[in-house]
C-alpha cells in the first residue's frame, strides 16, 4: 500500500513539475512604441557612392497595455549607417533603461526601415534574459521639418520578446 501511495505522489511530481517549469521559462512578448529624438553626423558624402553617417537618440517608451514591464521605459541608442532611406544598411546598440533602473542592452543590423535586435546583455532582472526586439518605423517628422535644427523625430512600433533569465 505504501508503494502504491509513493508511486501516485511520484507520477504527480512527475507530471506537474515539468508544467510548472515551463510555464515559468516561457517566453514573454511585449508591444511598445519608442519614440524619440536624435542627431546625426555625415561621416562621408561624396558624389557617386552612398552617404556615410552616425547617429544617437533618446526617448520613451510605451506600452500596450500600460501596466507592462517596459512601459515608461527610457532608452539611449547609438549606430552607423550607410545611405539614406530605404536603402541604408546599418548598424546600431539600444541601452533600455527600465523604471527600477535594470539595463538592457540589445544590438544589430538593420535595413531599410526595420530590424530585428538580439538581446546582448543586461543588469538586475534583465541579467542573463533572452530575447529580440523587432522594430518598424511608424511616423517620422521630414528632414525639413525638425522640431529643431540637425535633429530627427521617430516613433517606432516594437514586438519583444524575451525569457528572464533564472
Amino acid at each position: 500500500m505504501r508503494t502504491l501511495l509513493w508511486t501516485r505522489v511520484a507520477a504527480v511530481i512527475v507530471g506537474i513539475v515539468p508544467g510548472l517549469l515551463s510555464v515559468a521559462c516561457a517566453a514573454e512578448q511585449l508591444d511598445i512604441i519608442r519614440c524619440y529624438s536624435g542627431t546625426f553626423t555625415i561621416i562621408d558624402n561624396s558624389k557617386g557612392i552612398m552617404p556615410v553617417l552616425s547617429w544617437e537618440d533618446s526617448g520613451i517608451t510605451m506600452s500596450n497595455p500600460a501596466n507592462k514591464i517596459l512601459n515608461g521605459a527610457v532608452f539611449h541608442e547609438a549606430g552607423i549607417q550607410r545611405g539614406i532611406g530605404p536603402e541604408r544598411i546599418g548598424n546600431g546598440l539600444l541601452k533600455i533603461v527600465d523604471n527600477d533602473g535594470d539595463t538592457i542592452i540589445v544590438g544589430g543590423p538593420y535595413t531599410g526601415f526595420s530590424g530585428t535586435w538580439d538581446f546582448l546583455e543586461g543588469t538586475g532582472k534583465w541579467k542573463g534574459a533572452k530575447g529580440s526586439l523587432r522594430s518598424e518605423r511608424i511616423v517620422f517628422n521630414k528632414p525639413t521639418r525638425p522640431a529643431m535644427p540637425g535633429t530627427y523625430q521617430t516613433c517606432r512600433h516594437e514586438t519583444v520578446t524575451f525569457q528572464l533569465g533564472k
